[in-house]
Formats: C-alpha cells, sequence, structure tokens
C-alpha cells in the first residue's frame, strides 16, 4: 500500500523530509534548482497542514572534512525563496544545538541540514531521532541498500509523499 503525507496527520509533528537538493552550482551559485521545485508541492502540503519540517539533504560529497564550497546555505536559502519563509540553517551537523534548533520549530516552520562532512547513515540515524515521521520526495533514498532508508529504521519507515516520481 502506497502512504502519502494526505493518509498521515503531520500537524505539530517533526517531519524529516529526505530531498536530493545536490544541484549543479557555480561560483557558490544555483545554476538549476528542478531538483529544489520537485520538491516543493510535498513541503508546501507539509507546511500548510502544520508540520515542524527537518529537510535533510548534502551538496557534493565532503569526504570527511568540512569543504564550505559544499555549504547548504544556498540551498536553504533558494528552498526559502520558493516556498515563500524563511528555511532555518541548522546550526551544526548533530550534536545538542541541532536538537535544541529542531526542537523549537514551530508548525510551519522549516530548516535544514547545514554542510556534511561524515556519511549520511549516521547523521540520517540522528535527525530520525529527532522526528515523528520520514518521508523521502528523493528517488536514491528511497531505493533499497541506500543508507538514508537504512539508515532511519528505528522510525517505520514509509515511501510518503505528495507526488508520485
Amino acid at each position: 500500500m502506497k502512504v502519502t503525507i494526505d493518509d498521515v496527520d503531520v500537524h505539530g509533528k517533526r517531519v524529516l523530509v529526505r530531498v536530493d537538493f545536490n544541484v549543479p552550482m557555480k561560483e557558490g551559485r544555483i545554476v538549476d534548482d528542478r531538483r529544489i521545485r520537485a520538491a516543493l508541492p510535498t513541503l508546501r502540503a507539509l507546511r500548510e497542514r502544520g508540520a515542524r519540517i527537518i529537510v535533510a539533504t548534502h551538496l557534493g560529497r565532503p569526504k570527511g572534512k568540512v569543504n564550505p564550497a559544499l555549504t547548504t546555505a544556498p540551498l536553504a536559502a533558494r528552498l526559502g525563496e520558493r516556498l515563500g519563509t524563511a528555511v532555518e540553517q541548522l546550526p551544526a551537523v548533530v550534536g545538542p544545538e541541532v536538537e535544541a534548533a529542531v526542537n523549537r520549530l514551530a508548525d510551519g516552520e522549516v530548516a535544514m541540514n547545514t554542510t556534511r562532512s561524515k556519511p549520511a547513515a549516521p547523521i540520517f540515524r540522528t535527525f530520525s531521532g529527532m522526528s515523528d515521521l520520514p518521508v523521502s520526495t528523493s528517488m536514491a533514498t528511497r531505493s533499497p541498500g541506500r543508507s538514508a532508508r537504512i539508515s532511519m529504521a528505528p522510525l517505520p519507515w514509509m515511501t510518503c509523499s505528495r507526488v508520485r516520481l
């Protein structure tokens, strides 16, 4: 059975939305934001229904080191422009300050992870522990064997999106 966000009460829930915003960049600017635009129907529906949204993505492959060129800040800014609301850039990748920021989110607010320096699995395990519901808009994370799907195992995993991909 295919579950969509329309089948779940998301009001007041912390919803982890795994997206693939690994978009082409040139000199720190987004060249093509079609991956961001593809996630908008799901993110708008979640906001309208009062979810507290944690967007998890990455840019490039940092190979264990913090690389300022791979920051998700331009992605958060563009997503905010497209959604018509501020998207809070989380202060770190993991840690108590991230958990505090997620807990401060109000209904309909959106936060996004910052630059990633570690493999995805531990990061998504951390985020999944801070969320009530996982949602995937990314084909890559819906495929068996991908780290995001495996690492969210403590949560009841659902392919839960607004539109068919």
